[in-house]
Order: structure tokens, then sequence, then C-alpha cells
């Protein structure tokens, strides 16, 4: 049987969920990912990207509803890739990595 990301992630996160990740699909995001964060009560959502990635997915998001609303965008800037995965939920003393 295949596992998603969401089976591996608390079932109740109830607190922050910081995530990671080098580019951002915002539509997916905000379709596949960010229903079930609220559903499993995160809050605040927020989202460090790869300020190439966060480049790239400004034109799209400005069509969208969630982006600085329902989850911020943080562009991160280190002079090279920022290219981690990273899931953490620390209220739900969880983490995926």
């Amino acid at each position: 049987m295949d596992r998603t990301l969401f089976d591996i992630w608390p079932e109740v996160i109830a607190g922050p969920a910081l995530l990671t990740t080098f580019t951002f699909n915002a539509p997916f995001f905000e379709m596949r990912v960010l229903p079930v964060l609220q559903k499993r009560r995160a809050h605040p959502i927020v989202v460090f990207v790869d300020n190439e990635g966060y480049e790239a997915a400004l034109h799209v998001v400005a069509l969208l509803d969630g982006a600085g609303r329902d989850y911020q965008l943080v562009p991160v800037r280190l002079g090279r890739c920022f290219h981690p995965k990273v899931h953490y939920f620390p209220a739900a003393g969880a983490a995926v990595v």
C-alpha cells in the first residue's frame, strides 16, 4: 500500500506548521496541502522557499486567495541553493525530513 506525505504527518497538528522547499507550486499547495493542514488545525502555516523558487511563484500566488492570509511564504536568500525538505510541527512534537 502506497503512503502519502499526509499519512506520516500528525493527525492533529494544533499549532505551527513550518515547511521548507526549493520550488513552490501555489495552486497545488492551496488545493491539496493547505486543506489538510487546516483540517489538522495547523496555525500559523509558514513555508520557507528558496529565493529563486519564491520569485518564480510570485506571479501565480497573486492570482490565488491564501498567500498572506491562510499561509505565509518566506523567501530564503543564502547566496546558494536552499533545498531542504523539512516539515516541522513543534506543537505536535513531530518533524518529517
